[in-house]
């Protein structure tokens, strides 16, 4: 007869659930005139009228984020970047009725009124860091430092910035398009951020990016 010593144990364990990595961000559903290839998105259509397209992610109240949009083509100064609300309209430039954007002339603008105008871009990489605990927003390009209102503008000490108080809905990132062959690609996180001082810089004072 045979005897067990000790206690049985078993030899087949179980395996932890395997759990799936978050999507990352990205652009939603374009108009039909814009071309979306993966973070890439280009005015293909017909231009002289704003194609606006929001990313699929918002940045939600008591949050600090940024992202970058690089600018591969912008055929016109009439060209945005901005955040917007969920119900922007794809045909209207974002900042125009709802949410806020700085134009490539260098008007900024919130929920439809021109708050200031500022420096002009063309083909850059812009950095927006959205702070929803301070409700401000900024702008950075190499050519202009950071931008928001007063001119000496700096998100990493909270100083100026273009006051957004007044808009208590999520934000999204968004770009709004106007010229055939326009470019842009968005970065929410997903790879190397093109100004990583000013990245390195907001990550020490609680800013993340939104993936």
């Amino acid at each position: 007869m045979a005897f067990l010593i000790g206690p049985y144990k078993s030899f087949l364990t179980r395996q932890p659930a395997a759990v799936a990595a978050p999507p990352g961000v990205a652009w939603s559903t374009p108009h039909a005139d814009v071309t979306r290839s993966s973070l890439t998105l280009t005015l293909t259509g017909a231009g002289g009228a704003y194609r606006t397209t929001l990313a699929d992610t918002a940045i939600v109240d008591g949050t600090q984020k940024y992202f970058e949009i690089a600018i591969a083509v912008r055929g016109s100064t009439a060209f945005v970047v901005g955040a917007g609300l969920s119900s922007q309209s794809q045909t209207a430039y974002v900042g125009s009725s709802t949410g806020l954007g700085w134009a490539a002339g260098g008007s900024v603008y919130r929920t439809g009124s021109l708050v200031t105008t500022d420096s002009s871009y063309s083909a850059v990489t812009i950095l927006v860091a959205v702070d929803r605990v301070n409700d401000k927003v900024w702008w950075y390009s190499t050519a202009s430092g950071w931008r928001g209102s007063s001119g000496a503008d700096d998100p990493t000490t909270n100083t100026g910035g273009l006051d957004i108080s007044s808009i208590t809905a999520d934000l999204y990132p968004a770009v709004s398009m106007f010229t055939t062959n326009d470019q842009v690609t968005g970065n929410f996180g997903g790879s190397s951020f093109t100004h990583t001082t000013q990245v390195s810089a907001l990550q020490g004072v609680g800013f993340s990016a939104m993936q």
